[in-house]
């Protein structure tokens, strides 16, 4: 083999260790961290989005326990829940997770280049309505304590017959003229205006109840119409008390911060896993390209296969030193520490799975080039005649053929050159011999004369 040709041999090797080590890179990360599916799923089992929703559970619950302390809840109102009971039931890891996962889905496709817009915001909507209906279910609403605490002539137990039947309806009738129930109806709005100060939806709320119980007293509501009514302005009260409750919860979160351009914020990503994702295909079926060109530059079975075999176990070792050995200190960095962030969890367990799929890319990678080199080996050393046999490809020449035929080119074109070389020097030495003798007759020719 001539010099030019190791030369080319030396320079192929290098570019396919580089395109396996590449090629190995580029596919760990198109399953895992390109992956918006393997995403999620990373996030799933690293606990964020129980991480999360555990956030949201903390600030729903001082969100109303602000609203219990600061609240001019009406006397007969309780709520039988306590702050974490509501923010437990209303608040569910289930939630957190697909509609995380959703916006994960939407950035992934942006980045894959499936989208030219990104909305990474998640709709807290349908969470804050499930704790305005656990609060709503969660007070109990004491008609009779609430109304008679406001008016010392309207009675609790009267109050309470109203809702004990037709016939207890008729025998908790109060005569009331005009005048008095005009009086009895200012009493209760003025006592619930100074009661309920910051909050008039709840104070007209509260107003209207009270007033619909002076109306079924007083005999301008039937049972039915009463009992109709009264169960409307309840149901309206613990509405506008859970309504209360949850107003500083958000309806929608960004998912990674706020930006009022995520599409550039996201483009460097989105550039790099494309290209990562190109690479994936592409410098594998560069790895075969070059293994071919190998053969074609030596015409060697054999010198194609070693040079292949280095290159694999290259390859295969640099991958399970990244994959394996090196996992642990290349993740430490990341690590959050004592008040670790759950999205940063979750990053530093997508990349520990690319780096473990790495490593397990590689492995095969390490041990298929340590076969090929271990069969090269032996073939060199004549061990494999009896394979070459049955495989009907018979015996390996001692020496590839074209290395002999190079070799003999090259002390052939050595051997003409030194007999070149001593052709021109026997000429040299002939016409010393000839212009010697010339000179010679030629001073003998003068000598006569003179």
């Amino acid at each position: 083999m001539s010099n030019r040709q190791r030369i080319a041999v030396v320079f192929l090797g290098i570019a396919l260790t580089l395109s396996l080590i590449g090629g190995t890179f580029a596919v760990g990360a198109d399953r895992t961290a390109f992956d918006g599916n393997y995403v999620d799923g990373e996030f799933e089992q690293a606990g964020v989005y129980g991480s999360i929703a555990q956030e949201i559970r903390d600030d729903v619950t001082a969100d109303i326990s602000e609203m219990l302390a600061s609240e001019s809840i009406p006397q007969g109102v309780t709520l039988t829940l306590s702050s974490e009971e509501i923010a437990e039931r209303g608040v569910s890891e289930q939630f957190i997770a697909e509609a995380m996962g959703g916006s994960i889905q939407e950035l992934f496709s942006f980045l894959h280049g499936d989208r030219d817009d990104l909305d990474i915001r998640i709709d807290l909507s349908p969470m804050k309505e499930s704790i305005e209906e656990t609060i709503r279910d969660g007070l109990d609403i004491d008609t009779p304590a609430m109304v008679s605490a406001q008016s010392e002539q309207l009675e609790e137990e009267r109050i309470a017959m109203l809702s004990e039947g037709s016939e207890a309806f008729e025998e908790a009738q109060i005569e009331f003229s005009p005048e008095e129930r005009e009086r009895v109806a200012s009493e209760l709005e003025a006592n619930v205006r100074v009661e309920i100060d910051d909050n008039e939806e709840l104070a007209t709320a509260v107003i209207d109840h009270q007033t619909t119980v002076l109306d079924g007293l007083t005999g301008q509501l039937t049972h039915e119409e009463y009992t109709e009514q009264l169960e409307s302005d309840e149901q309206r009260i613990r509405e506008v008390l859970a309504e209360s409750a949850v107003e500083e919860v958000p309806d929608e979160e960004l998912l990674f911060g706020e930006s009022e351009d995520p599409e550039s914020d996201f483009a460097p990503f989105a550039t790099a896993i494309q290209w990562g994702t190109t690479f994936a295909w592409l410098l594998p079926l560069v790895a075969v390209g070059l293994i071919g060109t190998s053969y074609a530059a030596t015409k060697s079975v054999g010198r194609t296969a070693l040079t292949t075999a280095v290159a694999l176990v290259v390859a295969g070792t640099v991958g399970v030193l990244v994959g394996v050995v090196f996992r642990s200190p290349l993740l430490s960095p990341l690590e959050n520490g004592d008040d670790p962030d759950p999205i940063g969890e979750g990053l530093v367990a997508v990349f520990d799975g690319t780096l473990q799929t790495i490593g397990l890319l590689s492995a095969p990678l390490l041990v298929v080039g340590l076969g090929i080199f271990g069969l090269t080996y032996a073939d060199r050393r004549g061990k494999l005649g009896g394979v070459r046999e049955q495989l009907g490809i018979g015996p390996r020449e001692p020496e590839a053929k074209e290395d002999i035929e190079s070799e003999a080119s090259e002390q052939s074109e050595i051997d003409k050159q030194e007999e070149e070389k001593t052709n021109a020097k026997e000429q040299a030495e002939t016409g010393e011999q000839a212009e010697t003798g010339e000179r010679t007759g030629t001073e003998k020719q003068a000598t006569e004369e003179q």
